[in-house]
């Protein structure tokens, strides 16, 4: 009898060690074993304003997937939101906003039921009787410096916008726009302002073409839907890296993949993005598109 007690107390003092050594698992975690066993996995959105075309979608997807820890990042232009699943033990929410400053965007986290209503990003539309330019200014791509360029555009009387990102590529260079009454300010005064900063302004810049082009859509035309025939697809992780280039283009509303199906259909406006530029977003991903032929 007495052994009998001591087996059950001993069996009681096991599984109290047992429950003080469990800890509770986050929702959102992943805790493998082995060396891997300290990473934690998350999810957050961000909201990114200051993007106006597919290059600054790319850009911030691209630095932001550089910072370690970050698996996996999703920017649409739209939506003008990013989401990133990431390792907390290695990279901070703080860190994701500096890489976002870095390239003159403003970062800020999304609202739990973050987006605006109908999906788009009413900051491409321009209002009746103001116009938009954009211009390159060498030696201007820091995040602090792009940040000061727009606030010097934005004192100027007429500028109802400006905004500034650096270029996509490695030139060291960024894009100036502004949206301006031009009743009250010229593209000169805007230059002016830019140069009183101690910058150059490219001689003959285009600006950012992209930019200006989504601009003056206001984002409200009619919707399109295409489907694509695939070449080159190998798995479901093909249809999601296909949906994600998708949803950075402008214009794109909606983008569906199916690896069974070896194809993709596609929501978008037809004023903003076109089926070559869809084309040629899936082939920098080492896939052949085709537009399907519809019976």
């Amino acid at each position: 009898m007495r052994k009998n007690i001591y087996h059950l107390v001993g069996i009681a003092m096991l599984g109290t060690i047992t429950l003080l050594g469990t800890r509770p698992v986050e929702a959102q975690s992943v805790t493998p074993a082995g060396p891997a066993a300290a990473l934690v996995v998350k999810t957050v959105v961000l909201k990114v304003e200051g993007m106006t075309c597919g290059g600054c979608a790319l850009s911030t997807r691209r630095a932001l997937q550089k910072l370690p820890g970050v698996t996996k990042a999703v920017v649409n232009l739209d939506s003008a939101l990013a989401t990133l699943t990431y390792d907390s033990s290695k990279v901070t929410v703080e860190q994701m906003f500096a890489a976002v400053k870095e390239l003159g965007f403003v970062p800020s986290l999304a609202p739990s039921r973050g987006g605006s209503p109908n999906g788009g990003n009413a900051s491409l539309a321009i209002p009746t009787g103001f116009q938009r330019l954009s211009f390159q200014v060498n030696g201007l791509y820091e995040g602090q410096r792009l940040a000061q360029a727009r606030e010097a555009l934005l004192k100027l009387p007429g500028v109802r916008d400006a905004g500034t990102h650096r270029r996509s590529d490695e030139s060291k260079a960024g894009i100036v726009w502004a949206v301006y009454d031009a009743a009250k300010v010229t593209p000169e005064h805007l230059k002016a302002a830019i140069r009183a900063l101690g910058y150059v302004v490219a001689q003959g810049s285009p600006g950012c073409m992209t930019c200006d082009q989504s601009a003056t859509q206001s984002g409200s035309g009619q919707l399109t839907a295409a489907t694509f025939n695939i070449i080159g697809m190998t798995g479901d992780g093909c249809a999601t890296a296909i949906r994600e280039a998708l949803a950075e283009l402008p214009g794109v509303r909606r983008a569906d993949a199916s690896f069974e199906k070896k194809s993709a259909t596609v929501t978008y406006d037809a004023n903003r993005v076109t089926v070559a530029e869809i084309v040629a977003a899936l082939k920098e991903l080492n896939y052949t598109a085709t537009l399907a032929r519809t019976p």
